[in-house]
Order: C-alpha cells, then structure tokens, then sequence
C-alpha cells in the first residue's frame, strides 16, 4: 500500500484552517467573504452557520448559539435555554 500523502494525514480542523487562509489572501483590506451554510438532519434538527473572513481574520458562528444568546438578552435571563431538535 502506498504511503498516504501529507495533506491526508491532517486533520478535517487543519486543512479547513489552511482553505480559511487561503481565502485570506484573495481578501482586500476593506471587504470581507461570508460564507453561509444551513440544513437539517429528517427535519428534526436544524443547523446552520456562517464564516466570515477578512484579509487578517476569520470567525465561525453557530446559528443555535446566535439564537439563544439573543433570546436570552430578549427576556432578560441569561438561564434561559432550550432545546434545538424536535
């Protein structure tokens, strides 16, 4: 059997980080990328998420996390949760 190439020995968290910096450097100082994912796993459980990237910077946000921290500000009790699938 072969030896498996470097790149395949990184982990799915590396090489995700490696495409992220990539993009980086296609980025001008005074604009940014947002990339946007939704889905569902049989309609039960609903995810999505968003990267936003800047030539110097980038940020993964969570929908369900966005959400609960926002409810939790709208009734004044940072306790609060809830439950996400159905």
């Amino acid at each position: 059997m072969p030896p498996e190439a470097p790149n395949r020995q990184k982990s799915l968290g590396v090489v995700h980080d490696m495409f992220l910096d990539g993009l980086q450097e296609c980025v001008a100082d005074d604009d940014c990328i947002i990339l946007m994912e939704t889905g569902h796993e049989k309609l039960r459980h609903q995810v999505g998420g968003a990267t936003i990237i800047t030539s110097t910077e980038f940020c993964v946000l969570n929908l369900a996390t966005i959400v609960l921290k926002k409810a939790r500000e709208i009734l004044n009790n940072p306790e609060w949760n809830t439950q996400v699938d159905y």
